[in-house]
């Protein structure tokens, strides 16, 4: 694709008009629970159905993971909204790119696709499927973790009108014919290819022949399970020894139904602390061992992998047994930097060739319009203060031609209108300091400094 330059074919423009994921009770009704009595061998056999094209199970078991696992959602949560809750931004390619062959019809591209995402809205209530762009965009950052997010593009003529996200029970694949995602209908439940231009497909790390067969889902598996059955174990200990035992004595002589009525209320004090009792009947409550905690320190052990493995760093997430915590993690990023900018640059490259690039291509027929770049803006002051410092030496020091919008988004500074007042405009223009020279000081007075320098150099000049 180049720099995302693409023309679309006739078939390619009829194929796109419709709608593919419709509801169907047989297919959305219902619902599947494949971690209900997860045991190691069920796992196994999930992982492996995934490798043999049953990727809706796949999914599921991650869903169902992270709706159980409180930590395990944290983290996850953490990991997306670290992309999602940056704002987002569309770049001219003119002013990414150099071998751009029409600026201004680049730049006619870029104004067109902000204008339709941000008209874009959600539902009203009556779908849950359909989405609006920042809603679509959170859909997507679910691929984060299983590999695979998807929706499906409506198209109102050749113009994009919404957007409608695919479950995860409607997807498979046919290993045994190709390694494609398909998406199931009541038409063909095999599934049809999910076609470019008609689904957008997130997939932030492509991998040959199964794609799905190392993945953050499938690891976390593991740890999942491991963790599950090590709370389910400490919930019985707690519950044999969290109470006090309780011993009571009674006099010689007692009835049964005496012993019986003392018997019931030892057991019932563990839970309503007070009793009843004839004089010479005696109880004891005894001190429970309060050693190491047999479970609690592996637990911790599984949430730092899981923090680990998601966030590139626990300290963020973890305080356990830890000294100088808060100054430890004030260094670490809540996501590691280097994960945060891949999950930036794949989220940035599918937006464009996905989205962007089909927009233009329909809007745009046989211009060849090159896309806009997907960017999202990162608002740390310390990043502003840097980019305004390699700007300095750009400009100043090394005499590079910047684009003044390229500028405005990297400071974090809102361009000023066309047709603006000077009065209502703070410093001086590029244009202002051109007509003024190179000795006036903004307002069209000269600068005395520059006057007597010049003459100085005049006086030099006829000596």
């Amino acid at each position: 694709m180049g720099y995302a330059v693409m023309e679309v074919t006739p078939s390619e423009r009829r194929s796109m008009g419709g709608r593919v994921m419709e509801w169907s009770p047989s297919l959305d009704s219902g619902r599947r629970y494949v971690t209900d009595k997860l045991t190691p061998d069920r796992l196994v056999m999930l992982l492996k159905g995934a490798d043999s094209g049953n990727l809706a199970d796949m999914l599921a078991l991650w869903d169902e993971m992270r709706a159980k696992d409180l930590f395990l959602q944290g983290v996850v949560n953490t990991r997306r909204m670290a992309v999602t809750g940056l704002d987002w931004e569309l770049v001219s390619a003119s002013d990414m790119m150099t071998k751009v062959r029409d600026k201004k019809l680049a730049d006619e591209a870029t104004e067109y696709c902000r204008e339709r995402l941000q008209s874009l809205r959600g539902s009203d209530g009556s779908s849950s499927r359909k989405l609006g762009f920042r809603g679509l965009l959170h859909h997507l950052s679910g691929a984060i973790g299983p590999n695979f997010a998807s929706a499906e593009l409506i198209w109102d003529g050749f113009e994009l009108a919404e957007f409608d996200l695919v479950p995860a029970h409607r997807v498979l694949v046919n290993p045994w014919e190709s390694p494609d995602i398909r998406i199931v209908t009541n038409e063909d439940l095999m599934g049809v290819p999910m076609k470019p231009g008609k689904f957008v497909v997130h997939m932030p790390n492509p991998k040959p022949g199964h794609p799905f067969a190392v993945t953050i889902a499938r690891a976390m598996a593991v740890a999942y399970i491991l963790k599950h059955y090590a709370v389910r174990n400490w919930s019985i200990f707690m519950e044999v020894f969290g109470i006090p035992p309780r011993t009571g004595t009674y006099p010689s002589g007692c009835s049964p139904d005496e012993k019986s009525e003392m018997a019931r209320m030892l057991k019932n004090l563990g839970t309503d602390a007070w009793g009843l009792f004839r004089e010479g009947f005696e109880f004891q409550f005894h001190e429970v061992n309060r050693g190491s905690e047999p479970y609690s320190g592996f637990i911790n052990h599984v949430e730092r992998t899981q923090a680990i493995l998601m966030l590139g760093q626990n300290m963020t997430t973890t305080s356990v047994n830890a000294t100088g915590t808060y100054s430890a993690a004030t260094v670490h990023e809540n996501v590691r930097y280097d994960i945060l900018k891949d999950d930036l640059m794949s989220e940035a490259e599918m937006v464009r060739d996905q989205i962007l690039a089909w927009m233009v291509a329909l809007k745009f027929p046989g211009r060849n319009a090159a896309a806009p770049c997907f960017h999202r803006r990162m608002d740390n002051p310390n990043d502003r203060k840097l980019n305004a410092e390699m700007m300095d030496v750009a400009v100043n020091k090394l005499k590079l031609p910047l684009a003044k919008d390229y500028a405005y988004a990297r400071l974090g500074l809102q361009k000023p209108p066309d047709g603006a007042k000077e009065e209502d405009l703070i410093g001086t223009t590029p244009k202002e300091a051109t007509d003024n020279g190179s000795g006036s000081d903004g307002t069209g007075r000269t600068d005395p400094g520059a006057e007597e320098g010049a003459e100085k150099g005049s006086a030099a000049g006829t000596s």
